[in-house]
């Protein structure tokens, strides 16, 4: 890569190479790049073809001539100009296009990494990435701290495994997998997600096994290998739907009536819990903890910022002890208030009372 680069006027920048002063674009297309240029050594005025005008506009050129990166050729006579590119302009190799498997593995090494993990079980795969190959990959995408490695074809997840590795050793990164729940013929895992899920949990396991006992010089023994798996699913509440001008009374009281109790009655707490919460605009990956305030049960998210009650009974006690650790909101169902207007009336002037003065509003919501 560096062959082209020479040094022909032994410019004291080092070496470079000559690189086209012209574009593909038309005068129509880019007629700020349609100019004329006058060449220093024969004072011969030059406009580019109409079909393929200057790469530069007339300010970068005027840049140019300054700087001395225009080149026309070695006797000052070339009709076009050339773009003086430095060596040390480029910088490091770009990666290359091919990779061999004596860098980035191949598919045998990949199905030993994966039966090395589930040597108890026997797991096969026909096509499985090595992890060298995801870690190349992540690598090139400089994988800073906080960055999200996302595969939309999780399969073993093997992208979860290298961004655990790549965590370790070099800068913490997030992973988001993503897998349909294709079935397989297997007696422990019913699809494919499972082996994924299976293999993430296995591999931290590994990571935290081979690091016991060694020196944490870098700071990474509180390193987080957990994760949440959650699965995309119908909503928990019923959808209210607009009635028609034609509905009658009556049938405007049955709508009514089948929304009394609009929550799903097969979803669970954490069904609900994570629609709340994401609806709340929190990330899924918040940490949840559980308070028992006033003898029930409330979840925290994000350190106290989001409180939820799912509680079927909601108390006095319980708002007061709630706006007590002023939340930024809280949410709690409406079916537990039991239809007491007063007590709702209350939890309202509650947290109105309690906001006045506060640096933040606490935000109350009934669902």
């Amino acid at each position: 890569m560096n062959k082209p680069y020479k040094n022909p006027d032994n410019d004291p920048r080092g070496e470079w190479r000559a690189d086209n002063y012209l574009c593909n674009k038309s005068a129509e297309e880019r007629p700020n790049l349609y100019y004329s240029i006058v060449n220093p050594n024969t004072e011969e005025e030059i406009w580019p073809k109409k079909t393929a005008v200057w790469r530069y506009s007339r300010d970068q050129h005027k840049k140019h001539e300054k700087e001395g990166r225009v080149w026309w050729r070695i006797d000052g006579k070339n009709s076009t100009p050339a773009y003086k590119r430095f060596l040390s302009d480029v910088g490091g190799k770009m990666p290359t296009t091919w990779w061999g498997f004596e860098d980035v593995g191949h598919n045998d090494e990949a199905k030993k990494e994966i039966n090395k993990l589930f040597s108890d079980t026997d797991r096969n795969f026909d096509t499985p990435k090595p992890l060298r190959l995801i870690r190349r990959i992540i690598e090139l995408s400089q994988g800073r701290e906080g960055d999200i490695m996302l595969d939309f074809f999780a399969g073993s997840s093997t992208t979860a495994h290298a961004a655990m590795l790549h965590s370790v050793e070099k800068s913490p990164v997030n992973f988001i997998m993503v897998q349909l729940p294709e079935p397989i013929e297997d007696k422990q895992y019913k699809t494919i997600a499972d082996i994924g899920k299976e293999r993430i949990r296995r591999a931290a396991q590994k990571i935290r096994e081979e690091r016991e006992g060694q020196l944490d010089l870098e700071g990474k023994a509180k390193l987080d290998l957990g994760f949440k798996v959650l699965k995309l699913d119908q909503s928990s509440f019923k959808p209210w739907q607009a009635p028609s001008e034609e509905l009658s009374a009556d049938q405007l009281s049955q709508q009514l009536a089948l929304h009394t109790d609009h929550i799903d009655p097969d979803a669970s707490q954490e069904d609900i819990l994570y629609e709340l919460l994401i609806k709340a605009g929190f990330m899924p990956t918040e940490k949840i903890e559980t308070l028992d305030l006033a003898g029930k049960l409330v979840f925290s998210i994000a350190e106290g910022a989001l409180l939820i009650c799912l509680e079927d009974q909601l108390t006095s006690e319980l708002i007061d002890a709630v706006a007590d650790r002023e939340p930024m909101q809280f949410i709690c169902l409406d079916k537990g208030f039991k239809g007491n207007d007063q007590l709702k009336a209350n939890a309202v002037q509650t947290f109105k009372s309690r906001s006045q003065g506060a640096e933040t509003e606490m935000v109350f919501k009934v669902v």
